[in-house]
């Protein structure tokens, strides 16, 4: 087991250092992107340049910008202010740093007719420069505005009726959580009675009345279960990361992949390592998570368990099985990290859907409830647990509900 994990982490340590090495390039384009703007501006007087910065660019565009505005003397003294609170003059020339996505003014500027507009590409730099009036428009922005989705599920929310879009995610959210506690606690009574009758189709039977079926690796019923996982968590994040349905349906073939990809990758491993330890254990479907996980996403931010892994051990081997899906989440968690950081150098869709996922993933396992892995990652070491805990949750939060990503 330990061959394999090491092997991921070679292969992790491979891409990030693959990425470094253009590290030299990124900044010559950086170096190349500056005297670009310093050229551009070159004839207008300092008091007449205004920075105006977007309200919605993420952390690492504006580190971009930075770059750029410390390799330029002449921009040093130039005012910066927030496109909230930017008031035009007819005498202005402007630096709108962020796309139409995530700059207010910039979103006004694209709406006119703009002379002599020209796009150069400084990957992972955009440098659109143009005039009105007379006076000279640059926006700079990052390629990822351009090649990757904006998430879109609080905005096809039906809450939005009653509540504001930006407390959407939150408000979704916590309903989740009810629908889950509700599970936990219903399901020690009420459940068990219900699911004799008709709503046995629909509900499951407590994780501790089921019975692990013998056999060596794998079943026809883990397959099935399998395949039915990559298929909602697909469906999931397509809809919540598209806003029509042309990008849908590229969004659910492309994750289909991603998610089953990934998935084959977690559940080897699992399988490896329950045969060496000799667990028993088997990948199950979560019929209430699965329900939860598709209303939870209509509702606007997706949450839930979709699977779980079902150990028929003691109390001590559950801690072991804890240890074992915490160094799993952490793996996942560093693929989320390596695959964002690659977006920013080499925008794509691909690695966008690929941190999003392994973010999702992470986000709801580390949660503390059964059946998901967080409950033995809990029981097996708490400090861990909560400090790891935070950690994701913050990430999650920055990855997933920044206003662009």
């Amino acid at each position: 087991m330990r061959k394999i994990y090491s092997i991921i982490l070679l292969t992790l340590l491979l891409i990030s250092s693959t990425y470094a090495l253009d590290s030299a390039l990124i900044k010559q384009k950086m170096t190349d992107a500056s005297a670009d703007v310093e050229k551009f501006f070159n004839n207008c007087p300092k008091e007449q340049i205004v920075i105006v910065i977007g309200s919605k660019i993420s952390i690492e565009d504006q580190l971009i910008f930075n770059i750029i505005k410390k390799n330029l003397n002449s921009m040093q003294a130039i005012s910066i202010v927030k496109d909230k609170d930017y008031i035009k003059k007819n005498t202005d020339h402007i630096v709108l740093v962020g796309s139409d996505r995530t700059n207010l003014i910039s979103k006004n500027f694209v709406t006119k007719e703009l002379n002599n507009r020209t796009k150069k590409d400084f990957s992972p730099l955009i440098l659109d420069t143009s005039s009105v009036n007379g006076n000279k428009i640059m926006m700079l922005y990052s390629k990822k505005e351009v090649t990757n989705q904006v998430n879109s599920a609080a905005a096809k929310s039906p809450l939005n009726i009653i509540i504001d879009e930006k407390y959407v995610p939150a408000v979704a959210t916590l309903l989740s959580l009810f629908l889950l506690y509700l599970w936990q606690i219903l399901g020690k009574t009420s459940f068990d009675l219900i699911s004799e009758s008709v709503a046995s189709k629909f509900l499951d039977n407590r994780a501790s009345k089921k019975k692990i079926k013998k056999h060596e690796h794998i079943n026809k019923y883990e397959i099935l279960a399998f395949v039915i996982y990559v298929i909602i968590f697909a469906w999931t994040i397509a809809y919540g990361w598209s806003d029509n349905s042309t990008d849908f349906w590229y969004l659910f073939k492309l994750n289909l992949v991603i998610v089953g990809v990934i998935s084959f990758v977690r559940e080897g491993a699992r399988l490896l390592f329950s045969n060496k330890h000799k667990f028993k254990s088997e990948f199950r479907l979560w019929r209430w998570g699965s329900i939860v996980t598709i209303l939870s996403t209509f509702l606007g931010n997706t949450f839930s368990l979709v699977s779980y892994t079902l150990l028929d051990e003691d109390e001590k081997d559950e801690k072991r099985f804890g240890k074992y899906s915490y160094f799993l989440a952490i793996l996942t968690f560093l693929f989320a990290i390596i695959a964002y950081i690659v977006n920013i150098v080499t925008p794509s869709v691909m690695w966008q859907m690929m941190f999003v996922f392994c973010m999702l993933i992470v986000f709801i396992e580390m949660f503390p409830m059964s059946p998901m892995p967080g409950y033995d990652i809990r029981k097996w070491n708490f400090p861990v647990w909560i400090i790891s805990y935070v950690v994701v949750f913050l990430a999650y939060v920055y990855m997933n509900f920044t206003a662009y990503v």
